[in-house]
């Protein structure tokens, strides 16, 4: 392994033009500035080493380049990828679905301590005092398991229609349900209690997202209708709808200040405090296909998917356009911010992995260094809660973890 030695201004070398001045942003067209040598890329060997090392601090901007391949997360017996994953609360271990297991490492030791076979599984959740698993099965019921062995412990009758849709607040236990019928059902997972059904809409449910503080559930319907929900009361507080377009993607403001509501075609902001429409962010044809997200201080606001560049706009009240991530478009993407915001990581299939510089970003330059986390087949990024690890998702099965040992 080449290990990454002072390169703390990496960042500030490694350049790309990503934007432009005017209201509507531009394609990029400028392509990416390398280096040559060493410090080009964060490199590995294959096979990974066989011996689990332990990440020891936190990641930061400033010793981010000295993070090294930690080890490599396999399941026995057959490969399957891995669909979704969760943390604990304290970002020591990791859960996840395959397409017949049930799955968990711990990220300490590197033990696989979880491998059993689920139920048609789509959803996995982790309970509030990390005592728990909720996995959300294709056909409405909830499964409970023992997060240390992953033995089932019993099952809930979630929603009679349920049809794929699902939301979870992980601060309070609470999951929302939809319905083909239109209606949502709340669980307190704490209490093992339906606490809420809400006939919400004339069609199937198709998005569901909690407010920040929870209080508040946002829902989008076949009937091209987005709801603004006081749950608890079952109360409509606001209708966010726009023109009946069909709604792709939600994302709520962390500061509960905005809501981001994705159409194929653009974007809609939302003043949640007094619910009205603010404007439209133009993203072109499939622009939020695959992403739509805020960062953790609610500094940015990022969508991709069927266009050829990642775009970046301002989480603030005008929402301006910020700079476009060259290539992070078209196949499948992922991305993630640090828990700081400073950060974001992301991921095309058979492309490239990057580390990109948020503090530097303008609407003339971002900041960027790739990362070669010993596999082109990456399909999920993911940085641990606690910053000490980041994940790579093969899609043959495997998971990359880095860090510094």
């Amino acid at each position: 392994m080449n290990r990454i030695h002072h390169l703390c201004l990496l960042f500030a070398l490694i350049f790309v033009l990503a934007g432009c001045d005017a209201p509507t942003p531009t394609p990029a067209n400028t392509p990416v500035t390398t280096i040559a040598g060493p410090g080009d890329t964060f490199t590995t060997v294959q096979p990974p080493p066989p011996a689990w090392r332990t990440p020891k601090r936190a990641l930061t901007r400033d010793n981010v380049f000295e993070m090294e391949l930690l080890g490599r997360l396999d399941v026995l017996g057959t490969a399957s990828t891995l669909f979704t994953h969760t943390f604990s609360p304290d970002g020591t271990r990791l859960v996840g679905l395959n397409n017949t297991n049930i799955v968990g490492w711990d990220l300490i030791t590197g033990e696989l301590f979880i491998n059993n076979t689920h139920q048609q599984a789509t959803y996995l959740f982790y309970s509030v005092d990390k005592s728990r698993l909720y996995a959300v099965l294709t056909d409405g019921r909830i499964a409970i398991y023992s997060a240390d062995t992953g033995l089932l412990n019993s099952e809930l009758n979630g929603h009679e229609r349920y049809n794929g849709t699902a939301t979870y607040d992980a601060f309070n236990g609470w999951l929302a349900l939809g319905g083909s019928d239109g209606s949502i059902h709340v669980w307190d997972m704490v209490g093992e209690l339906l606490l809420s059904s809400i006939n919400a809409h004339s069609g199937g449910v198709t998005n569901l997202i909690f407010s920040p503080d929870g209080t508040r559930l946002v829902s989008s319907g076949a009937d091209g209708k987005n709801y603004v929900w006081d749950w608890v009361n079952r109360e409509l507080i606001y209708n966010v709808t726009n023109a009946d377009v069909p709604t792709v993607r939600l994302a709520y403001h962390p500061l509960g200040e905005q809501l981001a509501i994705a159409t194929r075609e653009s974007i809609a902001i939302w003043d949640m405090q007094r619910g009205e429409f603010v404007h439209t962010l133009p993203t072109g044809a499939g622009g939020s296909d695959s992403i739509l997200s805020y960062s953790p201080n609610g500094k940015f606001l990022i969508n991709g998917g069927g266009i050829p560049d990642m775009m970046v706009w301002s989480g603030e009240a005008d929402n301006h356009f910020v700079a476009y991530l060259p290539n992070v478009g078209n196949e499948r993407i992922s991305a993630q911010f640090s828990p700081n915001s400073e950060m974001l990581l992301t991921s095309k299939l058979n492309g490239e992995t990057s580390l990109w510089d948020l503090t530097q970003i303008t609407n003339e330059t971002v900041v960027r260094a790739n990362i070669n986390p010993a596999s082109s087949r990456i399909i999920a990024v993911d940085w641990s809660p606690d910053n000490f690890t980041l994940l790579f998702v093969d899609a043959g099965g495997s998971v990359y973890v880095w860090g510094l040992p």
